[in-house]
């Protein structure tokens, strides 16, 4: 997946870009780990419009997808008590729950474009009825009378010169 550019008037990938603290807070990545991917070139900042530096998420979450905690080991409790799953299960609940967060990221996204396609279409049926309007105004005028040039007579023609 391409990053979006992260400058521009569009803003439909807004929400695919988020803060190095918010990667370390919702995520669970070291703040440490975070600037170490950013130094090496692993992770590259983007400016946006806001002039705040911030992450292509999913660029981030597959570079840090085996650090990335799950949402059972945020909460690391259920219902019945402190209870937690095994690492092979939480590993494999971390990769579905960062599937599921892209996919989520993705739809909105593309939910987004559509919308912005649908304002488009409206502007430009908007402006293909005003040109039919026009073009109605001027197929009712009259038609311009062009009155035939004079030919000059064969007098005029030899002597270059006009009658009077």
């Amino acid at each position: 997946m391409e990053p979006e550019p992260a400058s521009g008037n569009n803003g439909t990938a807004k929400h695919l870009y988020i803060t190095q603290y918010q990667l370390h807070k919702e995520y669970g990545i070291g703040k440490a780990t975070i600037n170490r991917a950013v130094k090496s070139g692993r992770l590259q900042l983007h400016d946006r419009e806001d002039g705040v530096k911030r992450v292509f998420l999913p660029e981030a979450l597959k570079l840090f997808q085996d650090r990335v905690k799950s949402e059972a080991e945020l909460v690391e409790t259920t219902q019945e008590g402190n209870q937690t799953a095994s690492n092979g299960t939480l590993t494999e609940l971390a990769k579905l729950t960062m599937e599921l967060a892209l996919a989520r990221q993705e739809i909105a996204h593309k939910e987004e474009i559509i919308r912005r396609i649908e304002e488009h279409k409206t502007d430009i049926e908007r402006e293909r009825d005003h040109l039919r309007d026009e073009v109605t105004t001027l197929k009712a005028l009259p038609a311009p009378t062009v009155q035939p040039a004079q030919k000059p007579t064969l007098w005029q023609r030899l002597t270059g010169k006009a009658t009077a």
